[in-house]
């Protein structure tokens, strides 16, 4: 009997051992020393398979390869299989049972590392491809044809996508209706179990169990781009509704070409079809992936096969096995075709390889038909800006949908300089202004203060490094990262960024820690923002260093002293623009620049507006504007807001402000020197009026009685009464006799 065969006896028993080898001594773990040993493997209907290996022991395993091995017996008959070898991913020490926790996966963990080209001549086939990328990553294969193995790769379109070589695996498994897995360092492409593996009641015993649901037959390969957008598929026709097989963003199968791969696609994964489950099967195993089983309960039988298997070797044996179904959607064929032709009347295709965007957008309406295309090359632009020093550059840029079009148009100048690179970096040239951008990770160490903890004799010992320092001729400035910046690997780090353009200021946050302080890559980059904060630089020269960790990597760039900064200090954006609408048309100048003799010949601004109106035939609209001079000549001019006003007739009103050196408030007018004008009439400005007032208020002329303010304001010589010496005096002041 096979191995497997006995696994799925009654009453058979196992022997697990844990062991590797170390200058030739094989050191072994047995049952007394295994708390737990779980071989498992998960996989999905395309890509790669990833085996693991989880255990439990009383004796820490080193960083050499690691192997599981369980010899079955039954009737006299035994049966050893071994699993590995595997490689250890982290462990953990458990101080309250003195237990060790390791984690470890089989050979494809080496892949999990950033892709690099690999040596190869393109143009190359996918087939190609392949077989060299499993040389370059140690593997053999004996693969010597592949489903689309023919397609053509015209050049490396994994690099500096962020792929690992992992992934690109994957997407080649996708591309070729494929699934690989890793055995003794040889890439072997799985195949679907032909021989049954019966699973009745009496082994099933009422354990954990889910069954019921089915996947398949697949009759329909959709291809998606990123966003969900621009699919195409293949499917059978002749049916109405579909099982569909999604697969997004393929690399591979994401330019125009991607209907050429469907038909072997769909050759090869037509027709499968599998029950869903989800078993716990105790004291039964022994399964690989994509073994074909029979599930037998009560009166009904499922057939499928297995994607995912957990064993758990204890003072016993059980074995998870389950499945699930792939990615799949009732879709819209509506907005899908066949091809990429019909598609192209409206897409964008992104290549970061080449810096490349191209773009088309049309639509036809009877007669009519609106059609706009371009294709913008992002490497020249940026080494045109890299090669200039004083010279002007036009640009132009246009942005556009079915209802308007956005362009604008203008000379921009580089006017910046910038450094960057580890340890001390001498920034020149500089001009008073913010810092345009500023880029800071470790290379070889955190990036940290180092904290205070009860163990800490002298309270002064931290270091001061998350502090960067400007140092000039005649000062120097300091500034402080608000977060700490931690390095893993040359390949995983924590990164700042200041962006004045944005006015962003954040971490990409790629280094995790666990509970035992032990740092880790994340699974994804996650990203912290903070509150921005500006950071200015005067004119001159400066020295650039972190103050404590000189290996720190520094990338920085703010303007220069040249011909330009002279006149306008800040990002030099003032150009033409032009925003079209059915509605309206808006159109500046904020610049014009010309170089004859480094003078600026022309400065203006021009603006036409269409105004709208509401249904209460009201003009709504809304304008800012700024410039050093702005002049509006109008026959009559006039406006309404919330605080003033001013009629066409030149009436004006204001609630607050300053005018003319007199203050507005709710009260009145008042000066810095003291003077006042109420609204009840008093004021520090007395006139002949007032002496009127008086004489009549002493005549008893009930006409001009006084409340008690006026009273306190005309009374001069502070009796608490108008009296004749009151009148005197204003006399005096006045320089009036009445």
């Amino acid at each position: 009997m096979t191995y497997n065969e006995i696994m799925q006896k009654p009453g058979k028993r196992v022997h697990p051992k844990v062991y590797y080898n170390e200058d030739n001594i094989k050191t072994e773990y047995e049952y007394d020393d295994i708390v737990l040993a779980k071989p498992f493997f998960n996989a999905k209907l395309l890509g790669t398979i990833m085996k693991g290996f989880s255990c439990t022991l009383k004796y820490e395993l080193p960083n050499k390869p690691i192997y599981f091995s369980n010899t079955a017996r039954y009737n006299g008959i035994s049966a050893t299989k071994t699993y590995g070898p595997y490689y250890l991913k982290e462990k953990n020490y458990n101080a309250d049972s003195k237990e060790y926790e390791h984690e470890l996966y089989d050979d494809f963990i080496s892949t999990m590392v950033d892709y690099e080209p690999i040596t190869i001549t393109y143009p190359c086939t996918v087939l190609e491809f392949f077989k060299r990328l499993c040389v370059e990553c140690g593997f053999t294969t004996n693969i010597n044809s592949l489903p689309n193995g023919s397609k053509i790769m015209i050049k490396d379109i994994y690099e500096d996508i962020n792929f690992t070589f992992r992934d690109v695996f994957d997407d080649i498994g996708q591309a070729t209706a494929s699934l690989f897995k890793v055995h003794n360092k040889n890439v072997e492409r799985c195949k679907f179990g032909t021989k049954k593996n019966v699973i009745n009641d009496d082994i099933l015993k009422n354990q954990n169990i889910q069954l019921g649901k089915h996947y398949g037959p697949i009759d329909s390969i959709i291809l998606k781009r990123s966003g969900d957008t621009d699919s195409i598929y293949k499917r059978d026709e002749t049916k109405t509704s579909w099982c569909e097989l999604i697969i997004k963003d393929n690399q591979l199968m994401n330019n125009n070409d991607r209907s050429e791969y469907l038909n072997n696609l769909y050759n090869e994964l037509h027709g499968i079809e599998f029950d869903l489950f989800d078993l716990e099967l105790v004291g039964f195993g022994g399964f690989e992936p994509l073994d074909k089983i029979e599930i037998q309960t009560g009166d009904k039988i499922y057939n499928s096969f297995i994607f995912n298997n957990e064993m758990e070797f204890t003072q016993g044996f059980k074995e998870v096995i389950y499945n699930e179904k792939e990615e799949s959607e009732s879709s819209d064929y509506k907005v899908m075709d066949k091809t990429d032709k019909s598609l192209e009347q409206c897409w964008i295709i992104c290549n970061k390889q080449t810096k490349e965007i191209e773009a088309l957008i049309s639509k036809t309406d009877g007669a009519n038909e609106q059609l706009a295309n371009f294709k913008i090359n992002l490497d020249s632009i940026t080494e045109q800006v890299s090669n200039l020093n004083s010279q002007a550059e036009t640009i132009s840029k246009i942005e556009l949908n079915l209802e308007e079009i956005k362009s604008s148009i203008g000379s921009i100048t580089d006017t910046t300089t910038s450094v960057k690179g580890t340890g001390t970096l001498e920034l020149l040239n500089v001009l008073n202004s913010e810092i345009l951008y500023l880029q800071i990770y470790p290379t070889s160490e955190d990036i940290s203060y180092l904290y205070l903890t009860n163990d800490t004799i002298d309270s002064n010992t931290y270091l001061l490094s998350r502090d960067l320092m400007f140092i000039g001729e005649d000062n120097e400035i300091r500034f402080t990262l608000p977060c700490d910046l931690l390095y893993l690997n040359s390949d995983c780090y924590d990164e700042f960024i200041l962006n004045y353009e944005t006015q962003e200021m954040y971490k990409i946050k790629r280094v995790g820690l666990n509970s035992n302080n032990q740092k880790y890559a994340l699974p994804e980059s996650q990203t912290e923002y903070f509150i921005y904060q500006s950071l200015i630089l005067l004119d001159g020269d400066y020295d650039v260093k972190m103050l404590s960790i000189p290996s720190a990597f520094i990338n920085i760039r703010t303007l220069a002293k040249n011909l330009y900064t002279s006149q306008y200090a800040t990002k030099v954006e003032m150009d033409a623009a032009i925003r079209l609408t059915k509605e309206n048309i808006t159109q500046s100048v904020t610049q014009k620049l010309n170089l004859m003799n480094g003078d600026i010949e022309e400065l203006s601004a021009d603006l036409e507006l269409k105004i709208g109106k509401n249904d209460n035939d009201q003009i709504v609209s809304m304008i800012n504007a700024s410039a050093d001079e702005i002049s509006l000549t109008s026959n009559r001019f006039s406006w309404i807001s919330d605080y003033s006003s001013m009629s066409k007739n030149g009436m004006l009103k204001c609630f607050s402000g300053n005018f003319g050196g007199w203050n507005i408030n709710d009260e009145g007018l008042s000066n810095e020197k003291g003077a006042f004008i109420h609204n009840n009439g008093a004021s520090t400005i007395y006139t002949v009026a007032d002496l009127i007032i008086i004489r009549e208020y002493l005549m008893g002329n009930e006409s001009f009685s006084l409340s008690e303010t006026m009273i306190k304001h005309y009374d001069f010589d502070g009796d608490g009464i108008i009296g004749a010496t009151d009148y005197v005096q204003l006399q005096n002041l006045i320089g009036i006799r009445m």
